[in-house]
């Protein structure tokens, strides 16, 4: 047994289920409040889809974009729709649908408007913008699926939980 007196050594430290006696366990999971409230339903389905808050969340996304974006462009970067792209899934799983619906025709046309040459004007599209145009938009019909499969989950686990 270790006395109160001696230091732990990084030995002494093992995972959880794996301590002999004279050990002390650790644990990977949070032990604070924010690990127990963040695991919780509530936590991810407490911003309703169709609210001010599930579009002050895509905005608030979508201005965290666009920021991004704009210093990919100072650093020559031409991925245009590189950084939406998890914006739009944070908004899927925060807001819901309705809210990563509107950040996805946004970042369109932001993108159209503001990095696609030339610059902040509505031009025809190439061919290959077309593609790329759609490839998104494909590609956020998915994340905005997962993101309703995760909500719809979380809402038949707090249904579950509460029978």
């Amino acid at each position: 047994m270790m006395n109160t007196d001696e230091k732990l050594r990084p030995a002494d430290l093992v995972p959880m289920g794996l301590a002999r006696p004279g050990q002390y366990a650790i644990s990977s999971t949070p032990a604070g409040a924010l690990g127990e409230k963040v695991a919780k339903p509530e936590y991810w389905l407490r911003v309703k889809p169709w609210s001010l808050s599930a579009l002050l969340v895509a905005v608030a996304a979508l201005v965290a974009a666009v920021a991004m974006r704009v210093v990919l462009a100072e650093l020559g970067m031409s991925l245009y729709f590189a950084t939406f792209l998890p914006a739009i899934l944070i908004t899927a799983l925060l807001a819901g649908v309705p809210a990563a619906a509107f950040t996805t025709l946004s970042s369109v046309v932001i993108v159209w408007w503001a990095f696609i040459p030339p610059a902040f004007e509505f031009a025809p599209l190439t061919r290959g913008e077309l593609h790329a145009i759609t490839l998104f938009v494909l590609s956020t019909a998915l994340l905005i699926w997962f993101g309703h499969l995760f909500r719809t989950g979380l809402r038949m686990r707090k249904q579950g939980a509460a029978a």
